[in-house]
């Protein structure tokens, strides 16, 4: 990986632990089920996915 891209992924990696990364990304495929079908109102599926990624970030 070249080292301009590891700078940006450490700068986006800032402000998240590893268990708020695991459940971010389980929000992320359960938002995608609900919107492929798995929910009747898929606009709040993905406000509720939204919300959800950001709580978990640390600040």
């Amino acid at each position: 990986m070249p080292p301009w891209k590891l700078k940006s992924m450490r700068s986006q990696a800032r402000g998240w632990d590893q268990a708020g990364l695991a459940t971010a990304l389980k929000v992320v495929a359960v938002a995608d089920a609900d919107v492929k079908g798995a929910a009747d109102d898929t606009a709040y599926a993905l406000e509720r996915a939204v919300l959800g990624v950001s709580r978990l970030r640390r600040s």
